[in-house]
């Protein structure tokens, strides 16, 4: 059995927090660095999980402003 990747555990935390928090689009959601340090996981980790959540429509992320849900 496989491990999640890092970042996809770090993907899973973040929609787990949205669930948490009951976030509507348009929230915005903790920083890459604020996620780094919860999970104790690199910048880079979490920079890819937020790519990849782009993707799939669910985060909006414009350079220089706090990413928020679609």
């Amino acid at each position: 059995l496989e491990r999640p990747t890092l970042s996809a555990q770090v993907a899973r935390h973040l929609l787990a927090l949205v669930t948490k928090e009951q976030l509507r689009p348009g929230d915005a959601v903790p920083s890459e660095i604020q996620i780094g340090l919860d999970l104790q996981v690199s910048r880079g980790s979490v920079r890819e999980a937020y790519r990849t959540l782009a993707a799939l429509g669910i985060l909006e992320i414009e350079g220089g402003r706090k990413p928020r849900l679609r």
